[in-house]
Formats: structure tokens, sequence, C-alpha cells
């Protein structure tokens, strides 16, 4: 009973996404500079593409660094009593003191024969932070506080004691909000969705929705697309509705103004809904998100964006799978795992380890998913060697999120084959992958990637309960339940709460 019971939530609709296109500025803005009378150089920072660059000469000589050009290795060499930094034009990364790199926004980059690099390398290095006073146009970089910074002028840079102050030099324009929203959309794809958010209000209480309708409607998208994503690790069933009312917002304004491609946002739609089902269980929200998928498919895709087809085209089959019309989610698989397994092949794990690892995540879910439809344990097996093959890449030490998340799906993995075929060893590895994923999920314990670690693990516990030790599984698999009902509480889970006290009282 609970091995049929657990096959009705197990199944997990993994998101497959990709991002948004970005509103990008092709022009460079030159922003004035003063420094305080500690210093003498002067500092002309380059806004490009929404991200502000800090020449690196005047900047750390004036700091009381020693610079040193190396033409032959095109690098920029930094150093004082204490540190040593190189940065290589071109390079994404900075090497400090020989022996660690530090990873950039953007790649240090060569401008009318002067190197820079982006201020928030500069800002992470010396420890401080950035905040937008909408108020005075001005983007603060301190660790002191606001109030005890002063500027020496209207719209400059000017350099501090304790920090970078950053003044919008033109007035508030439209150049100006697309460099605010390119800041705000490297925050959210960078991890930081509630600040995004902040920025991104921020941003929307400036402009007009009948001025600017593309510009306003991209916002609400990417407001949507934050929600979407804090909806993954807290609050879920709130950020859904949330992020689901954004994207509508997005979509009237996109229908009612523009002619555009708004194919990720009905995709995107259809996910929030998909993961709506997830919470409620409620029919609805998969046929919402099956209409949303078949919006997305309508728009024509060229050559170079084949894996958004193929995405929605996964996405679409998992929704079908899960309203029980296996037979037609198969095609759609079948499809989408020819174009990833195409790419893999075409990309090397040399040369671009970061894109195969995730064309190979990517492939493993496809195989995890069709294992529902045919060739069960062939399909299984595929997707573990697989998954394997990936940690090459995202190891613990790089990657730790995607480690722990590759490691939840070999859990998925060899739990699906311990239901096919019964082996013992099966269900122990399940619960050795699950154990390795809570490691780092533990992190956050309010999370739900962590309840439902610990949920899916309560359930193998009570499987193992059932062949030996039964008193001490059991127990095992009774605190892991009630890990588990901390975050699913009965306003968000109705249905999974009520189901968690029921195999706590067992």
């Amino acid at each position: 009973m609970l091995q049929k019971r657990f096959k009705i939530f197990l199944f997990i609709l993994v998101i497959i996404s990709y991002p948004l296109m970005r509103i990008d500025i092709a022009q460079c803005q030159n922003n004035k500079v003063e420094v305080n009378e500690k210093m003498n150089k002067s500092i002309i920072p380059k806004v490009v593409n929404g991200v502000t660059f800090i020449p690196i000469k005047n900047f750390y000589e004036t700091l009381g660094w020693n610079v040193f050009w190396n033409a032959q290795n095109n690098a920029v060499t930094v150093e004082n009593n204490k540190q040593k930094t190189v940065f290589k034009i071109g390079s994404s990364t900075v090497l400090v003191d020989c022996c660690y790199k530090i990873q950039l926004e953007a790649p240090v980059a060569l401008i009318n024969n002067r190197a820079y690099v982006c201020s928030t390398f500069i800002t992470g290095e010396f420890g401080l932070k950035v905040v937008w006073d909408k108020g005075n146009n001005t983007l603060i970089v301190s660790d002191g506080e606001k109030e005890k910074v002063e500027t020496g002028g209207k719209g400059n840079v000017v350099i501090v004691s304790d920090g970078l102050i950053v003044s919008i030099y033109e007035p508030y324009g439209i150049d100006t909000v697309q460099d605010m929203i390119s800041h705000a959309d490297m925050l959210l794809y960078g991890g930081n969705q509630e600040e995004a958010l902040q920025r991104y209000r921020e941003i929307i209480d400036n402009i007009s929705e009948t001025q600017s309708p593309k510009t306003y409607a991209h916002i609400l998208s990417s407001m949507g697309n934050a929600f979407s994503t804090l909806a993954e690790t807290k609050d879920v069933k709130t950020n859904l509705n949330k992020a689901i009312e954004f994207y509508h917002k997005a979509l009237s304004i996109y229908n009612n103004n523009i002619v555009v491609d708004c194919q990720s946002l009905y995709n995107n739609l259809g996910l929030a809904y998909a993961n709506l089902y997830k919470v409620t269980y409620e029919k609805t929200y998969l046929l919402h998100a099956l209409d949303m998928f078949d919006e997305a498919a309508k728009f024509e895709m060229s050559d170079e964006n084949i894996l958004c087809k193929a995405a929605i085209e996964c996405n679409k089959a998992k929704v079908l799978i899960a309203l029980g019309n296996k037979e037609a989610a198969r095609p759609l698989l079948i499809d989408a795992m020819g174009e990833y397994e195409n790419q893999t092949k075409a990309c090397s794990i040399d040369s671009s380890p970061y894109k195969w690892a995730d064309l190979m995540l990517k492939l493993g879910n496809l195989y995890l998913d069709f294992s529902l439809i045919d060739d069960s344990e062939k399909n299984l097996l595929k997707a573990k060697c697989i998954f394997e093959e990936a940690l090459e890449v995202r190891n613990l030490e790089s990657y730790p999120m995607d480690y722990a998340n590759i490691h939840k799906s070999l859990g998925e993995v060899y739990t699906y084959l311990f239901n096919i075929k019964s082996r013992h060893d099966y269900l122990v590895n399940a619960i050795e992958e699950y154990n390795e994923s809570i490691k780092i999920y533990a992190s956050d314990t309010s999370s739900v990637k962590y309840a439902w670690a610990n949920y899916k693990m309560g359930i193998l516990y009570m499987w193992l309960g059932n062949t030996e030790e039964k008193t001490k599984n059991r127990i095992k698999a009774k605190e892991l339940f009630e890990k588990a009902a901390i975050v699913f509480n009965k306003t968000d889970y109705a249905e999974l709460n009520r189901l968690l006290q029921e195999n706590i009282t067992i």
C-alpha cells in the first residue's frame, strides 16, 4: 500500500526551461568621476550592456597598489605587500595570489586600450554592498552606513574612504532603465531572486506602461520568473500564484500592444501551472499547463532555437504523462531526446564543460521520464550513467547545488529500479543518494527541496522496515516525515500534509 501511494507522489515535474531574451544596451555611457583629496587620478567608468566597468590601472593606483602590464600574456597585474591579482583580457576569471580564481560577472575588457574590470568584482573584493537610491538616482556601493556617505557633487563617481559611490550622470531615462533592468536580470539569473524583485519594483515605479509597454511587460515577465524560482525554496503556493499573476499581466500587455515572440513566456507560465499541480493535485492546473505549452509550440523556431523546441516538447510530455496520456507523450520525448543527444555529441567536455554537463543533466532527466513509458529498466540505467558522468563536472566543490540535484535524481532512478526489481541494493542505493543530496539541502531546512528529499527518504525507510529492523527503520522514517511536514504545511500542501501525518502515526 505504501509503495502504491508513493508512486502517486514520486512523479515530479522536472523543470526544463531556458532564459528569457534579455534587453541589452549596445552603447557605452561615460560617467564623470571625481576623487577625494587623497587621490589624484581620474576614473571614467564604462557601462556596457548593463554592466559597469572600472579602469583597473587608475583604480588600483589611487589605492596605492603597483600596476604592471604584460603585453605577452595580455594581462594586467596589480599587487601590494599583501596580495597579487592578475586580470587577463577576455577572461571571465581573476587569479588571486597565484592559487585561486574568482568568477567575474563579465570578462575583463579592453576599451580604448585600457583594461577594465566589472565593478561587482571591486565591490566583492573589498567587502562592499550595493544599494540604489531611486530618490537621488544614485547607486551606492559602500560598507558603511548610507547616511555616513557624502558625494562630492551631482552625477559623479566618487571614491571615498569606505567604498565606491556611483551616481548616474544623465537624467533618468529609458537607457538608464535598461541598464537597471540588465542589473536586475543578472541578480535573478545569479540566484538573488528577492533582491532582483526589489530592483524590478523600483524600476517599474519609474516607468509608464503606456510609454514603454515592451519594457514594462519584460519587467513583469521577469518578476514572474523570480517568483517561480522562489517557489522552489519557500512559500510554494503563494509564490507560484504570484508568478502566474505577473505572467498573465505581461501577456496582456504583449497581446494588446506589441507584436512579439511570447514563446518563452507561455512556456514559463505552463511550468508555473504544472508546479502548482504538484502542490494542490488539482487536475485543472495540468490542463492550464497543457494549453500554455500548446501556445508556446505555435511559434516558429529556427535551428538556433532547437533546444527551446525540445524543452517545450519535454515539458508538454511531462504533463501528458501526469494526465495518463503516455502515448501522446512518447513522440514528444523521443524528439526531445534526439535533439539533446545531437547537441551533446557536438559539445566537448574539454572545451565547454559547463554546457556539456547541462546538456547531460537534461538528457538524463529525459531518459528518466521516458522510463515511465517504455523499457523502464533500460532507460533508468541509461539515466543513471548519464547523471554519473555529469558529476565529473558538477562536483561538490565547484557546483554544490547541482551536485545535490544530481544525487536527488539518482535517488529517483534507484527508487524506480527498486519498484521494478525489488532488489535490496537498489533500495539502499536510493537512500544513500537522497542522503547525499540532503547534506547540501540542509543548509536551508525551510526549502522545498530539503523537504521533498526527507519525504522520499522517509518512504524508502518505511519500505526498508518491511524487510529488516522494522522498529528502527520506522522510527527513522517518522523523523524524516516530521522534518518534511514542517515545510509541507496544511495551508500550502493540504493533501501531502495529510499523507505525512498518516505516515507519522503509523
